[in-house]
């Protein structure tokens, strides 16, 4: 299974046709799978991911949101 996971995370991260950020791929990619699994706290988390990146991750981002999103992830 894990091996499977690193396939699909080293896919979402290596597109060259795609131009977010490798941050913002996993986060949408997230979202997907969050909402797929209904898990709220996640959903919300990478929607505050979505918004800070639009409006400026410097001042916005928060570092919890991007590491429960990770979390998910792996």
């Amino acid at each position: 299974m894990g091996a499977d996971k690193d396939a699909v995370m080293t896919t979402i991260t290596s597109d060259p046709l795609d131009s977010q950020r490798p941050r913002m791929r996993i986060t949408w990619a997230v979202l997907e799978a969050a909402k797929d699994a209904g898990d709220e706290m996640v959903i919300a988390a990478c929607r505050r991911i979505i918004a800070a990146d639009r409006i400026g991750w410097r001042k916005h981002g928060n570092p919890a949101d991007l590491k429960l999103v990770y979390d998910f992830a792996l």
